[in-house]
């Protein structure tokens, strides 16, 4: 008498789908997926890097990754159809597009207020609008003219040129134009202000020996 339960059908079970070895056709496109995901990656990579030369690195990486893609890409045509990586092929074809479009980022001599400067123009201006964007502009303002005859300089230039993924001067065209033309006037003015700046030194300098020339007046007795 069979040991088979009366329900069991006489023949064996077929294997699920879990329980199969995944086959090489599959496996391969998987594995060309993943190359392909990871030349994205290193794309979006170069998109976010600002610094000149980090940016050349992670170029050297993406085009690493292209190569890995393109390689597991053959390696899958020679056993699935042309069909089944069309999809692939297409995406790797836009990364390599895009590769090519790549330019790298300008590069830019930071100033000394760097920082304090970039929060204070991706700061929210506080209460009403209209007076909370003036506060906004007083306070650039106030850090604009606190920069020397150099960094004025440089900064003005940067603003004007617009270099590629200069958070700073992107920040500073968010603003109205009339106050960028205002805030630009004051960096433009930064000869003026450091002439002035040297001529009152110079007086001040001067009030300062003539006045300890008048406390020392009249002589002491005995001296010539």
């Amino acid at each position: 008498m069979s040991n088979r339960s009366r329900n069991e059908p006489p023949w064996p079970r077929p294997l699920a789908p879990w329980d199969a070895e995944p086959r090489e056709d599959v496996q391969a496109i998987a594995e060309a997926e993943r190359a392909l995901i990871a030349a994205e990656a290193a794309l979006e990579a170069v998109h976010q890097t600002t610094d000149p030369t980090a940016w050349e690195a992670r170029r050297g990486e993406l085009e690493q990754a292209i190569a890995v893609s393109a390689q597991t890409l053959e390696a899958a045509l020679r056993g699935v159809g042309t069909h089944d990586l069309a999809a692939l092929e297409f995406r790797l074809a836009a990364v390599v597009r895009a590769l090519d479009a790549a330019r790298p980022p300008d590069s830019y001599t930071a100033v000394v207020l760097e920082a304090e400067i970039l929060a204070a123009l991706q700061a929210r201006p506080a209460g009403p609008a209209l007076e909370g964007h003036a506060r906004k502009e007083l306070a650039i303002n106030a850090l604009f003219r606190r920069l020397g005859l150099t960094d004025s300089r440089v900064l003005a230039t940067r603003i004007e040129k617009r270099p590629c993924n200069d958070a700073l001067v992107a920040a500073f065209y968010a603003l109205g134009s009339e106050r960028r033309e205002r805030l630009v006037a004051t960096l433009r003015d930064a000869a003026r202000r450091e002439v002035r700046a040297s001529e009152s030194s110079r007086r001040a300098a001067i009030a300062a020996r003539s006045a300890s020339v008048f406390t020392a007046w009249p002589p002491v007795k005995g001296k010539p």
